[in-house]
């Protein structure tokens, strides 16, 4: 298996899980598509283009952390957002 199909996977289930918080959120998931766009951006660009001599590695581990780190905040969200909605 490529490494790199580890990350598109992770990437589109933060894509997809952005895309959720956006239904319950406009102003949220308007602020976290732009800051994940960015970021992903930067570090896709160091990944293809400037990995140089085992660097990466480097900018594909920064990519895969920081992607499972925005996926669990992202279910951290949405599970107090709809058990705050189902209180209600």
């Amino acid at each position: 298996m490529n490494d790199y199909i580890i990350l598109y996977f992770c990437s589109l289930i933060c894509l997809i899980l952005i895309i959720l918080c956006r239904n319950y959120s406009k102003s949220f998931g308007l602020k976290h598509i732009i800051f994940y766009i960015l970021y992903n951006i930067v570090l896709y660009n160091l990944l293809f283009f400037k990995s140089n001599y085992g660097s990466g590695f480097l900018w594909w581990f920064y990519l895969i952390a920081l992607t499972i780190v925005y996926i669990i905040v992202l279910l951290i969200y949405l599970i107090f957002f709809i058990n705050h909605n189902i209180k209600k």
